[in-house]
């Protein structure tokens, strides 16, 4: 009698921990890190004389961030801060010069989304963005570069599904999208691993 007791404590025991660890699923702290296809369009005065830079490049960009979220039912809300950078840099000209325009941000978000399965999460993510601009400018017939960085801040928005491979590990898909300053703006395709703790 009391082995059947003993055994059915520690079934309950472990039943209950099952079911602490899938309320774990989505919560907590956690770090990012991800890779992602970019699109970005630059449209700008150009720093220090007349005209404006204008173009657009795609290429692979990078995303490493924490956060921290909180789980109520089936509801997620939480925050984030990130940086990306790579692939946010435009090669054109302004007449006969040549101007390399490049850029790098900082993003601060809320996410708030809702899991529709046991281990999948549906979430839209709105936020600002901090992006520091420079300019490399060579003027026509000159091999020297001049250089200045300014910086602007933006909106950033964008929706993803986080999927979960266990209570720690994570995979995430997203697009989002970054609107600058006049008609300069960046959106990414990014897939990430997320690490819960």
């Amino acid at each position: 009698m009391k082995i059947i007791t003993i055994f059915a404590g520690l079934g309950l025991l472990f039943t209950a921990s099952a079911a602490e660890a899938q309320d774990n699923h989505f919560s907590g702290p956690h770090i990012s890190a991800g890779v992602s296809y970019t699109d970005t369009s630059v449209d700008q005065p150009l720093y220090g004389g007349g005209g404006r830079v204008r173009g657009s490049e795609t290429g692979a960009g990078y995303r490493i961030a924490g956060g921290y979220d909180w789980r109520f039912g089936s509801i997620v809300v939480g925050g984030e801060l990130g940086m990306r950078f790579g692939a946010s840099s435009v090669d054109t000209r302004v007449g006969a010069d040549r101007v390399e325009a490049s850029s790098g941000s900082w993003d601060y978000t809320a996410r708030a989304g809702v899991v529709v399965s046991e281990r999948a999460l549906i979430y839209g993510r709105l936020g600002g963005a901090r992006t520091g601009m420079r300019q490399s400018f060579t003027p026509a017939g000159s091999t020297t570069a001049q250089r200045r960085t300014e910086t602007a801040d933006g909106l950033v928005y964008g929706a993803g599904v986080e999927y979960a491979l266990n209570d720690r590990w994570g995979l995430r898909g997203e697009y989002s999208r970054t609107e600058g300053e006049a008609d300069s703006h960046r959106s990414d395709l990014t897939v990430s691993a997320v690490v819960r703790f």
